[in-house]
């Protein structure tokens, strides 16, 4: 297009209207035209930068906070609690300053399991889970902290010490009184694990001692149906996770439960010396009675709820970093790399003047899909910002 401004003038008439977006570099050659060569979106590259170091740093805190990290799960029955020691969970992974003793788990007791609740909808889903614990710590200076009360939720951990302490399952956790042969009666209460994870259907153990060398000892095999149904088969089978007038199944056995004096699971018999001496399906408060004596009541159950205890010293940091990260993807990928040169041919002075020729042309770096209409609007404003040629000397054969 042209102008009938000078050279020079539209010049600085058009970085202006670049802005300061557009990184600008003005040249004037021998000829006297003036070129100008424009470029935005380095911040494109700025962002890739700020993603691949995030990246990597990220990856090297995660590194770190498996050597520094430990996690442990318990299972703990309401009414009960357990202190953050290697020796109380059901599973522990220590990193490798924890496994060597470097790093010791933080010095906190959840004194009690006072309460677990679960609600679901009218279709058996699951809506909330919540555990109220109390619990202590031990402070700076050695001395025991106040005693306090929380509620865990899900992905609402209890935060104490550097560690977090998540509620990750729940299930059920049978009451019985046993009668032993000997005519001694023992109360107990064993957690069942959930075989199905929709109706929370558990299975689980007792395993009830008596004298020593007796063969008096009793083993119990259960399951726990939270709300019983009978299938075709004549099978008890649970029709929802909700404890609705609960059935134990028990298949009762007598004889020695730990033959060998050895650790062994508290959720299964070993039966090698045991003898079935009967079975029975239980309401609450029904009992069943067994050769030599022996009885079975079912007295209730007691919710159980399964904590994990974290710690992870980088988490922090590693926040910092996947917040980084998104930052410069959003960067990379959001800003576009644009260049742009013009061409300002000064007309000539004196009779017959021609006026100055503006030339321009666009690349587009990234994204050129809507370049075409983004150079047409960058072009209008170059335009706009010049004065335009007369139509009286367009008529008059002068441009």
């Amino acid at each position: 297009f042209n102008t009938v401004d000078p050279a020079p003038d539209y010049a600085t008439a058009a970085r202006t209207t670049l802005g300061r977006r557009w990184r600008v570099e003005q040249r004037t050659e021998t000829s006297g035209a003036i070129t100008l060569s424009a470029e935005k979106g380095y911040s494109r590259e700025t962002g890739n930068l700020l993603f691949h170091v995030a990246m990597l740093t990220a990856l090297i805190l995660i590194a770190v906070g498996r050597l520094f990290s430990y996690q442990g799960t318990v299972i703990v029955q309401q009414g009960q609690g357990f202190c953050n020691s290697p020796a109380a969970y059901d599973s522990w992974r220590p990193g490798r300053m924890a496994a060597d003793g470097r790093i010791g788990p933080a010095p906190f007791c959840i004194d009690s399991l006072d309460r677990f609740t679960a609600k679901y909808t009218a279709d058996g889903e699951p809506s909330q889970f919540a555990a109220d614990v109390t619990y202590s710590a031990v402070r700076s200076d050695g001395t025991d902290g106040p005693i306090e009360h929380h509620r865990i939720t899900v992905n609402h951990p209890l935060r104490l010490s550097g560690d977090r302490v998540y509620l990750i399952n729940h299930g059920f956790a049978p009451q019985v009184t046993v009668r032993m042969p000997d005519g001694s009666v023992q109360h107990d209460q064993a957690t069942f694990l959930p075989t199905d994870p929709t109706t929370y259907y558990s299975e689980g153990a007792f395993q009830e001692q008596g004298k020593t060398g007796a063969k008096q000892d009793v083993g119990i095999e259960g399951f726990f149906a939270p709300t019983p149904v009978t299938n075709a088969n004549g099978v008890i089978t649970s029709a929802a996770p909700q404890a609705s007038n609960p059935v134990l199944g028990v298949f009762v056995y007598q004889g020695t439960v730990n033959p060998f004096g050895a650790p062994q699971s508290v959720y299964s018999l070993n039966k090698s010396q045991l003898k079935r001496i009967g079975q029975a399906n239980l309401h609450v408060g029904q009992t069943t009675r067994m050769p030599n004596g022996v009885t079975v009541t079912f007295d209730g159950w007691v919710p159980w709820a399964s904590l994990q205890v974290s710690h992870d010293p980088t988490q922090g940091y590693l926040l910092f970093a996947a917040i980084a990260m998104v930052a410069g993807l959003i960067g990379s990928l959001s800003v576009r790399r644009r260049r742009l040169w013009l061409r300002i041919t000064p007309g000539s002075d004196g009779p017959g003047d021609s006026p100055t020729v503006v030339s321009v042309g666009g690349l587009a770096r990234s994204d050129s899909g809507n370049f075409t209409t983004e150079f047409a609007g960058i072009l209008s404003r170059l335009q706009g910002a010049s004065t335009p040629v007369e139509p009286a000397l367009v008529s008059a054969g002068k441009e």
